[in-house]
């Protein structure tokens, strides 16, 4: 079956030719000169020890294709990634949402989760297929260790969220009913803390039938209760929020930006203490990311939050990276990112079928940072490690995993995905079948602007 790679833009009756796997979509593999159905991306070309090649000690498992807004949680070395967005759609039908789970790890290979089945199909999101849910969210529990799984929805237009609540042991042969449903939601917040043990979660998109309604339910799970507590939360709240950042910071609990009630964007800062399930905004000073959602949190330690990405209506889809330390409220801006490279990098314009020529303001990314995305998976490992996965870029889903190092620079583990405004050269696969400009605005054909960021393949 041939692919659209934009839906409703490009013809399905032609198919995808290819040289390497850039060449292709994210949910498709380079096989014998065509784009082919598989599973994904398999990392950066050269088999080294940051691709888990053999001998490295890494996992070797295929990665997961490209996606966004995954449940993603810390988990050993990694973060354990399940379902998601899978962005490109098929020429047939909507595509539905995942219903996969994979470790994507620290030194770049990827587990199978061990022996851990897909989403049940009773119970699941409406409008999705085979139980695979977009927006959902999940945690560790902090006394079982078990991953946890709430809520989501299918695929839209026509995706219904559910409540469904379940959990996963390792080396369970499937996933369990944990507790009774929830109110039914994605896009909102899970997390644990540690003082007291309990699983809390926070807002999200309650809304039918793709129409978005956010809450400000606040919900806790103590210790080993198999019930959920409705909390009334005291303290500054953040009040309905939905598409937000959400973390665990030990005792509390950290979110950034969302959309509120009236569909505006946020850019502060709530944290929740365990203790006494109260609600603080923190105050903050100086330049600060622009009110946005989509956008990526994560701790550093217990006193410092990382930011990263999302969507704004100034730039729109974007990717620089900002760290607030909590005990001082100070914004620190560690990368600009590609609007801050002195070009506006947005959504295509309308080009007709010349969709793929590259902008010209694609001389402006900040080669060092990952592309712009939104609805990606960022989390800090049981080691420590902070790692960036996936989302949904201008170009469709992207499969590339980054690490953060600790002087702020990224390191790229694997590539997966690409975005036409940031090769000097066309998508071929988004042009498939079109009229296209062969060379991009620095006339080398083939050249790949992100070729200058520090990649784990070609490094010691």
């Amino acid at each position: 079956m041939a692919f659209c790679a934009v839906a409703g833009l490009l013809a399905c009756d032609k198919p995808i030719p290819c040289v390497g796997q850039a060449d292709c979509p994210p949910h498709l593999v380079c096989n014998g000169g065509r784009c082919t159905q598989g599973l994904g991306a398999q990392g950066d070309a050269g088999g080294g020890a940051g691709n888990g090649g053999a001998g490295s000690g890494c996992g070797n498992a295929l990665a997961p294709i490209g996606r966004g807004f995954a449940a993603a949680t810390p988990f050993d070395t990694g973060l354990l990634i399940v379902g998601g967005d899978p962005g490109a759609l098929p020429c047939t039908a909507a595509s539905p949402a995942l219903a996969d789970a994979a470790v994507v790890e620290a030194c770049g290979g990827t587990r199978a989760a061990p022996a851990l089945p897909p989403l049940p199909t009773s119970g699941g999101p409406g409008g999705g297929g085979a139980g695979g849910r977009l927006g959902a969210m999940a945690a560790r529990h902090p006394i079982t260790a078990a991953v946890w799984l709430v809520g989501g929805r299918g695929h839209a237009p026509d995706g219904e969220p559910t409540g469904q609540v379940l959990q996963w042991h390792a080396g369970a042969a499937a996933w369990q009913p944990a507790t009774a449903a929830v109110t039914p939601r994605s896009h909102g917040g899970m997390a644990a803390t540690t003082t007291p043990p309990a699983l809390w979660l926070f807002g999200g998109d309650i809304g039918p039938n793709g129409t978005p309604i956010a809450t400000f339910e606040l919900r806790r799970l103590h210790g080993q209760a198999t019930s959920w507590e409705l909390v009334a939360a005291g303290g500054q709240t953040p009040g309905a929020r939905r598409n937000f950042g959400f973390c665990s910071l030990g005792t509390r609990l950290a979110l950034f930006g969302g959309v509120d009630a009236t569909d505006a964007l946020r850019a502060e800062v709530h944290v929740l203490r365990g203790a006494d399930a109260t609600w603080a905004m923190v105050p903050t000073h100086g330049a600060a990311p622009s009110p946005r959602a989509e956008a990526a949190l994560a701790p550093l330690g217990a006193d410092a939050l990382m930011v990263f990405g999302g969507r704004d209506d100034k730039v729109g889809v974007r990717n620089d990276l900002w760290r607030l330390d909590l005990a001082t409220g100070t914004w620190t801006r560690l990368r600009a990112g590609d609007a801050g490279q002195g070009g506006l990098i947005d959504e295509p314009p309308a080009l007709g079928n010349d969709l793929c020529r590259p902008l010209a303001t694609a001389s402006g990314i900040d080669a060092g940072s990952p592309e712009p995305r939104l609805g990606a998976a960022l989390g800090r490992t049981d080691l420590g490690a902070l790692l960036l996965f996936g989302g949904l870029g201008r170009c469709g889903a992207l499969a590339d995993l980054w690490r953060l190092q600790p002087d702020g620079a990224w390191l790229r583990l694997r590539g997966g995905g690409g975005a036409c405004t940031r090769r000097a050269v066309t998508c071929s696969w988004l042009c498939a079948g079109l009229e296209a400009n062969p060379s991009g605005p620095d006339g080398g054909a083939g050249a790949d602007v992100d070729a200058t960021v520090e990649d784990a393949a070609s490094g010691p």
